[in-house]
């Protein structure tokens, strides 16, 4: 039974299953997403995803204005080029690109910057040598003047920090169990992100208590963590092993930043 509370990450090959959900529509080009979508997008649309920058997107151009766009680069140095040929769908749809955490990744995110488009970053299990690049690309986020739109973990992250909310990585990337589910070209469905930390007798779980309880064991590397109720074992997955000591490093940094944030502003109060 589907729950009218989630979102629905469809193919365009399941989009009729799917119809009166919300929805998330992902594809490669942008005229079969058109003519899937009959023209007119369902009102129950959140956003569609292409997943190719490459492709010839003048389809677009004159097509449902205002319907918001994320265009993904799987390859950021190979493809940060296309970005530019982003821009004029600006001028008709709320857009952002979402960025794989890989080696070389931040070049691509400065060419997103300069050019005013949003980014939402595909983090995954970072290596040492993609923490180090994280970090850099915070510090850009945070110093540079160039810098005038979100990066996403870190826009929200600090928004949630400040304002003392109860917002997760998890419910920022959109990668809640609770809240997504994502349906594979078969029809196949499956939370966006998820491991054995998720899992109880081979079923996915998809409460917060549970995994905060199984994260508080002994023995868990989460239980110690101060970052446990943000986190929530988001870096845990899809491997429970992974070790989150440089991760910690940069959850520190966005912390100090949230705090070098508030002492500005009751500076100038």
């Amino acid at each position: 039974m589907r729950d009218d509370n989630l979102i629905y990450f469809v193919p365009l090959e399941q989009l009729e299953e799917y119809r009166d959900r919300a929805i998330v529509v992902r594809g490669v080009q942008a005229h079969e997403v058109i003519q899937a979508l009959s023209g007119e997008p369902p009102e129950s649309l959140a956003y569609v995803q292409l997943l190719d920058p490459e492709v010839e997107l003048a389809p677009l151009y004159t097509w449902a204005e205002g319907l918001p766009l994320e265009v993904h680069l799987c390859r950021p140095l190979e493809q940060m080029g296309a970005l530019y040929s982003l821009v004029p769908l600006m001028d008709r749809h709320p857009l952002r690109t979402s960025i794989p955490v890989l080696p070389g990744f931040s070049k691509a995110v400065r060419v997103a910057t300069s050019l005013d488009i949003p980014v939402i970053l595909n983090i995954g299990q970072p290596t040492s040598e993609e923490v180090d690049e994280l970090i850099q690309v915070l510090e850009h986020y945070l110093h540079d003047p160039t810098c005038k739109v979100s990066i996403e973990f870190f826009h929200s992250f600090l928004v949630s920090l400040r304002q003392k909310d109860e917002s997760t990585i998890w419910d920022i990337q959109e990668d809640a169990p609770d809240f997504s589910v994502w349906v594979d070209d078969n029809g196949a469905e499956s939370p966006l992100r998820t491991s054995a930390l998720w899992r109880t007798d081979g079923d996915i779980v998809v409460t917060y208590e549970h995994v905060l309880t199984t994260l508080s064991q002994e023995g868990v590397e989460c239980r110690e963590c101060a970052h446990l109720q943000k986190c929530v074992g988001y870096f845990k997955c899809p491997d429970p092993e992974y070790s989150c000591e440089l991760v910690k490093v940069l959850l520190d940094r966005i912390c100090e930043a949230a705090q070098e944030l508030a002492s500005d502003v009751a500076g100038y109060k």
